[in-house]
């Protein structure tokens, strides 16, 4: 006859197999009602979503995977990604008891323009990659964020002209009443920029900047800017926008 410890042990067993193959559905059916996994796939540890839907924003190739390490710290650990022609993304997220989330190295590429984010006008191109080393949302808000955002190869279709790239970079990881600021600067294409963009939560935007044609510069560009305005003693033109995506 097998000992209470066999017996345990077996039970024991038993139990990690079960719980290692529990579907996907047993979790992702669980989801608050704004959020919604299409057609879920694999299990509660290693799962997937054709498309992830969160209120009216859809992320399709959705992956995760559970990082038991971080039990050990009393928290939720995971590893997040999203891969498609749309957009191209990874983090890890790290849930507290309380619900505070903290975000570890977020990478992420979107090519422009994409339904993803709105706001491109239409007849221009270019690629958005964002990377966030750190961020924290409390109570479902989003609190701090710490990286930079670059926009790359900014173009304009009609008529073709490139303006080069472009790089905002966080001043302040926390949040000031809900806004995010941080200085703007080119990336030495065609067009030399300073400034600031702020953006709050709501979708609304703040740019304050001057813009000037570099060196070299096509003639369009340079008549393109005079557009905004005449240039001060340094050839820069005021460059200043306000509105929402």
């Amino acid at each position: 006859m097998p000992s209470i410890r066999t017996v345990l042990g077996i039970a024991l067993l038993f139990l990690m197999v079960v719980l290692l193959r529990l579907p996907a559905p047993w979790v992702t059916n669980h989801l608050p009602a704004a959020v919604v996994c299409e057609s879920p796939g694999g299990t509660v540890w290693h799962g997937q979503c054709a498309k992830l839907r969160v209120g009216k924003v859809a992320l399709p190739g959705f992956s995760w995977e559970f990082l038991p390490r971080e039990l050990l710290h009393a928290r939720l650990g995971l590893s997040l990604q999203l891969e498609d022609s749309l957009v191209r993304a990874k983090t890890k997220v790290l849930i507290a008891s309380d619900l505070r989330v903290d975000g570890r190295d977020l990478v992420a590429q979107l090519p422009l323009p994409n339904p993803i984010a709105s706001g491109m006008p239409a007849g221009w191109s270019g690629l958005l990659e964002l990377e966030a080393p750190q961020f924290e949302f409390r109570a479902g808000a989003l609190t701090s964020v710490a990286g930079l955002v670059r926009l790359r190869n900014l173009q304009q279709l009609q008529p073709r002209l490139t303006y080069g790239s472009f790089e905002w970079r966080l001043a302040n990881p926390a949040l000031v009443n809900g806004r995010i600021s941080g200085a703007l600067s080119d990336l030495g294409g065609p067009v030399r920029l300073k400034g600031n963009l702020t953006i709050d939560m709501q979708g609304s935007f703040d740019l304050s900047a001057s813009a000037a044609a570099a060196p070299g510069s096509m003639e369009l560009i340079q008549l393109a800017l005079t557009q905004l305005g005449p240039p001060d003693p340094e050839g820069f033109h005021d460059l200043r926008v306000a509105g929402s995506f």
